[in-house]
């Protein structure tokens, strides 16, 4: 079963289910409100010449937004890629992640030789010593759950007293329907990165664009082993078409806030029991993921296993929030299996 969420087409192969002409994806969290605001981009101009290398638009934007300086945002080819350069700059360390999280940290780590501490409390953190990295997802990458700031800082601020470096993925920061400001933290403190994706909340998978924010001298270290135009024209350009947009962000706030609801609401009404969340996703508990996820591929419908999450161990499955005529269809088809369930 595939690691991760997106290319379904994969996962048909892999249960040996032909592929169907359309395909319900549930596994991969991308936005599905449309962004109607087309932008007018000469195409050929930007792909013949070399990209900004400094991302200085992009930097300026998001520096006004967060209310930072631009010499404390990085843009990356994707938050990927900066998780592993993060690690490449001290093999043969110790870092920590909160489980479950996103599983890219951990194969990250190993490529860079990390001895790997896994902690399935918040408690567990301010018992660290001797610590280079600690990684958390938050909103958590699968459970869709949010820490509240209160603790969030207080663990930053244990990081900090203790020269730990935190890595604050908030890769679904964007689909809250509520502020939830850390950006100002960074000012203060040198040993807190945090990442931010654009590839979810705009749909801009095959382009790959994300960003971090840091103290001056953490964003400066990150540079100095930066390729030059890791970046393209391409990503820079439609980010900052995206970005200018703050209407689209509304609509999706407002969308997800409601239609997450209404669909989680309706999903236990069938009997089944769902984890909570705050964003765009959320877990769903099953006895037996394989039987489920099969009955759903042979309706066109793709969901994400949690076989590779540490503390999940396949007793859920992740379901993305979609459109609502999608999701009725996710619906109906829950409907059929829990029925077909109770007759066996």
């Amino acid at each position: 079963m595939r690691m991760h969420g997106a290319n379904p087409e994969k996962v048909f192969e892999s249960f040996g289910i032909p592929i169907p002409e359309k395909i319900l994806d549930f596994s991969t969290n991308t936005n599905v409100v449309p962004f109607l605001q087309k932008p007018k981009i000469d195409w050929w101009s930007i792909i013949g010449e070399y990209p900004d290398d400094e991302c200085i638009s992009l930097r300026t934007l998001i520096g006004d937004q967060e209310g930072v300086e631009i010499e404390q945002v990085m843009f990356f080819n994707g938050s990927n890629e900066a998780i592993y350069q993060m690690v490449s700059q001290k093999p043969n360390g110790k870092a920590a992640l909160l489980q479950p999280l996103y599983g890219e940290y951990e194969k990250a780590l190993k490529a860079y030789n990390y001895e790997i501490v896994d902690l399935f409390s918040e408690d567990k953190i301010f018992q660290l010593e001797h610590c280079d990295f600690l990684f958390i997802c938050n909103p958590n990458n699968p459970t869709g759950q949010v820490m509240d700031n209160q603790k969030m800082e207080a663990i930053a601020r244990y990081c900090q007293e203790n020269k730990i470096i935190l890595v604050l993925d908030e890769a679904y920061h964007y689909f809250l329907d509520y502020i939830k400001p850390t950006s100002h933290w960074i000012k203060e403190n040198e040993y807190l990165l945090i990442l931010r994706s654009l590839t979810k909340i705009y749909g801009l998978s095959g382009i790959r664009l994300g960003y971090c924010l840091g103290h001056r001298r953490r964003i400066s270290s990150l540079k100095a082993t930066h390729p030059t135009w890791s970046v393209n024209g391409v990503a820079q350009v439609l980010g900052m078409a995206f970005l200018r947009n703050q209407n689209y962000l509304k609509e999706t706030k407002s969308f997800y806030a409601e239609e997450r609801i209404r669909m989680v609401k309706e999903i236990k009404s069938l009997g089944y029991k769902t984890q909570p969340t705050e964003v765009n996703y959320f877990l769903l508990s099953v006895k037996n993921d394989e039987e489920i996820i099969r009955f759903l591929l042979e309706k066109s419908i793709v969901v994400r296993h949690t076989r590779n999450f540490k503390s999940l161990d396949g007793k859920y499955i992740r379901i993305a929030v979609k459109s609502c005529a999608d999701n009725d269809c996710l619906i109906e088809a829950l409907r059929e299996f829990n029925n077909l369930v109770k007759k066996d």
